[in-house]
């Protein structure tokens, strides 16, 4: 047995104990805290393989449905409708349906729709019930001040010291073959020709399986400290919130991935209108950090124009506009064989090993992934969720902070593939919580 195998199983243990004796509070320290754990990061490596995080959150929802009667009656959980059951209910649909024009073995696509409902919506709803109180809404932001702190400083370690020891450790101790391939894109710079680098700049993974997922959470936990500082939700010090949320940008430069710099700045406009956007308090800052930016990190410049410049692009290793348009082309092809419901979960890992299909990659968009799988079906499914997500924030939130958020998420899932909805969503719920609490005067200022 590998030691992170077995690392990965004491975990699963003590975590499974906790939530025995403090469910709640262990669900709100994990929805957080699962970003620390990427795939390779596993209790079981033969297939069918299972993360610790699917592992754990198995564990959470199977504690929960066994106990969820005790725990109404004594008013552990709360009794608020979960606001994603019809996004649930038509992605399991389209699950269903696809699978029955499935091209890949049954057993592939039921072991990937089990992994996919158990680790999104399954989570997400216990998440949901267990936030409840104002100190379940602390606690979650707690974890995530911890979070945003640890994986920031590794991040910026990684990308100046061109090394990242918690990755070295995952990869010299856990299995480095065909069945683990995808599950973890680091390899240590003393294995390789050194860490992976675009126009110069590391692409720092900190404890994630890939830069883009670590560059995304930023930008998760960026609107989470952010929609704290401009509404003061919490008695949180000011000075420590701005540490915080430079921390957070420089995690995102640290990524050095084109996919949370858009986050970014579409974000900005949930904190920002056009005309605040251009006051001399807004605009002389943000001026000047992009000055900096220009002077001493000019490859995340040169990174974001390699977004409108092919020959910038090709020159740093990374995708080009045309080779976007050829994977854009793959995926219609495959989606015209069964436009309506798709060709099964799974599919694509299979079709793109056939003729010209190859060039399709990793399928970096949500409709690229969607469309040859699930179809319009899927779709659909896909936009009934965001759907869902608006018409529940929209009833607290400032509608700019429901909107760009949302559409933050959906830029950026366009152009990179399906993020990690746990998290992102997890966020979003906790803020509407907040805003619950504030609204209704529900309790006192937070205090941490």
């Amino acid at each position: 047995m590998f030691p992170i195998q077995v690392l990965a199983i004491i975990l699963w243990l003590g975590i499974s104990i906790c939530a025995i004796f403090h469910f709640k509070n262990t669900v709100m320290v994990w929805m957080v805290a699962r970003v620390l754990f990427n795939a390779q990061i596993a209790v079981r490596y033969n297939s069918p393989g299972m993360s610790l995080v699917i592992a754990v959150d198995m564990t959470l929802i199977l504690l929960y449905f066994l106990r969820r009667n005790k725990y109404k009656r004594i008013g552990l959980v709360r009794r608020d409708k979960f606001p994603l059951k019809s996004a649930f209910i038509f992605t399991f649909v389209s699950f269903v349906i696809s699978s029955l024009f499935a091209i890949v073995p049954i057993n592939v696509g039921l072991v990937a729709t089990l992994k996919y409902f158990v680790s999104n919506f399954g989570i997400l709803y216990v998440f949901f019930k267990c936030l409840d109180t104002k100190s379940d809404v602390v606690l979650y932001v707690k974890t995530a001040l911890v979070i945003a702190v640890l994986i920031t400083i590794l991040g910026l370690y990684e990308s100046i010291f061109k090394d990242n020891p918690w990755l070295d450790f995952v990869y010299l101790n856990s299995p480095q073959n065909e069945s683990t391939r995808g599950r973890m894109f680091y390899v240590p710079p003393f294995v390789g020709e050194g860490l992976q680098t675009r126009l110069g700049l590391v692409r720092s993974y900190s404890f994630m399986g890939i830069h883009i997922a670590f560059g995304t959470v930023c930008v998760y936990l960026l609107y989470l400290f952010a929609t704290l500082k401009n509404n003061k939700l919490l008695d949180l010090n000011g000075n420590l919130l701005n540490a915080v949320i430079l921390l957070l940008l420089s995690g995102v430069v640290a990524s050095n991935s084109k996919t949370p710099i858009l986050g970014v700045l579409v974000l900005l406009f949930a904190f920002y209108s056009f005309k605040q956007l251009f006051q001399p308090k807004v605009i002389l800052p943000l001026l000047l950090v992009f000055a900096i930016i220009i002077v001493f990190v000019p490859s995340i410049t040169m990174s974001f124009m390699s977004l409108f410049d092919s020959n910038l692009a090709e020159e740093a290793g990374g995708s080009t506009v045309e080779g976007r348009q050829k994977q854009f082309e793959v995926a219609l092809r495959l989606f015209g064989m069964n436009p309506l419901f798709g060709n099964g979960v799974g599919s694509i890992g299979v079709m793109k090993t056939i003729g010209a299909n190859g060039a399709i990659l990793g399928a970096e968009s949500s409709f690229m992934q969607i469309l040859p799988e699930r179809g319009l079906l899927g779709i659909v499914a896909y936009m009934v969720t965001y759907w869902g997500l608006f018409m529940y924030g929209k009833k607290y939130l400032p509608r700019k902070l429901c909107i760009y958020y949302l559409l933050s998420l959906g830029v950026m899932e366009f152009v990179t593939g399906i993020l990690d909805m746990p998290v992102w969503i997890g966020v979003y719920f906790c803020v509407i919580r907040m805003f619950q609490f504030k609204r209704n005067m529900l309790c006192e200022n937070f205090k941490l």
